[in-house]
């Protein structure tokens, strides 16, 4: 097993942001404790690292220098990730050779350092940290984009498929990330589980970043501190985690069959990931859609939002984005709203809602997911959750052991970590 529970409490959210009530319970397969070569460091106010079932890595500097020393702490777990998952590798050496990605690549690229060259300036702190080269650093953060550009070169025009110029395409690999379970009180803080879920090349390959960024020219300064679970070498934000003003924020992947990869190269449009980082900055779950609403992200999401502090303008939020410029925002509210599967619950004052890998609020085209089908129907079946422990029950179910909601690693995909917030 792979899986830590974190449960994260209202009364335990500090002014520091990274306090976990209940810290990494059942792992029985802990993260080896890495030895690493000492490096020459850039100047960095504090780092420190727990070891334990979960490693983590607390550390204060500015962007890059947070990044270098996730980098140079973790470079043993993320080689490990490119080693223990070909297919990894595969894609990378096809990107790498392939002009046609190479021109979108770069299109990302450029509007990653226009937009958000800080963020960038971290990517390249955890592939100078990790002494590993800048493009494969920069991949881990992009490979939801390639997935993006797999299927569109493999969707037909009429009865026959469009290849790239340089056809030599590894396998199309749609990985189905996450569950989310929540249950909200007006004005009070949340009661929200979450899966992160991924494929089993990422167990053990990931740690929690424990991050306050200052100003390099005023280092008294500290624009962000957050906690994050992240995938080893992949920019942190991707997954779920909070920050110190009190905003949780967690994500699905969504699978649009739409694309718009070549409009991406003229509209700045960013790598999910960057997108995804750059919410760990806002105050509020208002902030945080505004923020959304702003950017363009070259793929589909979910992002599910929340508030330790509640209040009107923190309420329950999902927003889902697709690739066209589409953006849907569910607000928790008495009124029941539209979803296309059942997924929204409401009983009196409280509102419910299930979220996995299909949209539910847009009518972007989609690739169906069978397992999300399966575990939206699994959730439907319990009551609605009103305690820690319901949300734990709901996913952590397996009653549907083909497709249960706490994956177990058929179809190459498992439950990573579970995370509840209240």
């Amino acid at each position: 097993s792979f899986c830590t529970l974190l449960v994260v409490s209202k009364m335990r959210h500090t002014s520091l942001g990274v306090v976990v009530a209940a810290i990494c319970l059942a792992v029985a397969s802990a993260h080896a404790t890495l030895h690493l070569a000492a490096r020459a460091a850039p100047t960095a106010t504090h780092a420190s690292v727990t070891n334990g079932p979960l490693e983590s890595i607390t550390v204060t500097g500015t962007h890059y220098e947070v990044g270098w020393a996730v980098g140079n702490r973790f470079a043993a777990l993320i080689r490990s990730r490119w080693t223990v998952d070909p297919g990894m590798e595969a894609l990378y050496q096809w990107a790498m050779a392939n002009a046609t990605v190479s021109n979108y690549n770069a299109s990302w690229y450029g509007a990653t350092k226009r937009l958000y060259p800080k963020l960038l300036d971290e990517v390249r702190g955890v592939a100078d940290g990790s002494g590993i080269e800048f493009s494969r650093i920069w991949f881990m953060t992009t490979h939801h984009e390639l997935g993006a550009v797999q299927e569109a070169f493999t969707q037909s025009a009429g009865d026959k498929p469009v290849p790239p110029p340089d056809f030599n395409m590894p396998p199309v690999r749609r990985v189905g990330h996450c569950t989310d379970v929540r249950s909200d009180v007006p004005y009070g803080a949340p009661l929200w589980g979450h899966n992160e879920d991924s494929g089993i090349a990422e167990g053990n390959h990931t740690y929690v970043v424990i991050a306050k960024i200052v100003d390099e020219h005023d280092r008294s300064r500290v624009l962000e501190n957050f906690t994050s679970y992240s995938y080893a070498g992949s920019v942190a934000g991707v997954a779920y985690g909070w920050n110190h003003h009190g905003l949780i924020v967690s994500l699905n992947a969504l699978f649009s069959r739409l694309s718009n990869l070549d409009r991406s190269q003229t509209t700045d449009a960013l790598p999910r990931g960057i997108v995804n980082r750059a919410l760990y900055a806002e105050r509020s779950v208002d902030d945080a859609v505004r923020a959304l609403q702003g950017m363009r992200s070259v793929v589909s999401f979910s992002a599910n939002f929340g508030h330790f502090e509640g209040g009107e303008e923190n309420r329950f939020t999902n927003v889902e984005v697709d690739p066209m410029g589409g953006f849907s925002v569910t607000r928790s509210t008495h009124r029941v709203f539209p979803s296309t599967n059942g997924s929204a619950f409401f009983h009196g004052l409280r509102n419910y809602l299930y979220h996995a890998n299909e949209y539910l609020w847009l009518t972007t085209p989609q690739y169906n997911d069978t397992s999300s089908a399966w575990r939206i129907k699994r959730l439907n079946e319990f009551a609605p959750p009103t305690t820690v422990a319901d949300v734990r029950a709901m996913l952590g179910d397996t009653k549907y052991a083909a497709w249960p909601v706490y994956r177990n690693g058929l179809n190459g995909i498992m439950t990573l970590s579970t995370a509840v917030f209240h």
